[in-house]
């Protein structure tokens, strides 16, 4: 899994001179209502994960340390389970990817376009190679 923030707006974007960083290490991933996280995230294929020497405890702790505010919208008792306050456009860059959600699973291949609106879900890869994604959150209120 590799995941790599790469632009953060706050709720009022101002256009920058390019001289600051605008996605800090360490900086939280999830956006508050009005902030927008552009992000990328590499998709290995499931299987690895059932590997016998695939270590799940380190991999959670990297990702906690990637992205604690995001670590912990998981469901421990639901693997990959996780809801957000945003509004999600997720763009398949490569590869084949499932999205499962509460009552249907959506097969999605490069080009195709899910839009979440706070929904509960995971991200499957049933395939045999990685899945590249970006996603764009857009930090929002729920009603």
């Amino acid at each position: 899994m590799l995941s790599s923030v790469l632009y953060r707006t706050a709720g009022k974007p101002m256009i920058s001179d390019g001289s600051d960083e605008s996605a800090p290490v360490g900086a939280p991933l999830l956006p508050r209502v009005g902030e927008t996280t552009l992000l990328i995230v590499q998709f290995p294929p499931d299987s690895i994960f059932g590997e016998p020497d695939f270590d799940g405890a380190s991999a959670a702790a990297e990702h906690v340390a990637f992205a604690a505010d995001f670590a912990a919208r998981f469901e421990p008792d639901a693997p990959g389970v996780h809801t957000t306050d945003s509004i999600d456009y997720d763009i398949v860059l490569d590869g084949e990817i499932w999205l499962e959600l509460d009552d249907e699973t959506v097969h999605l291949r490069a080009g195709d376009v899910a839009i979440q609106n706070g929904t509960r879900h995971a991200w499957r890869n049933k395939g045999d190679r990685p899945a590249t994604m970006a996603f764009v959150l857009v930090g929002a209120e729920r009603s």
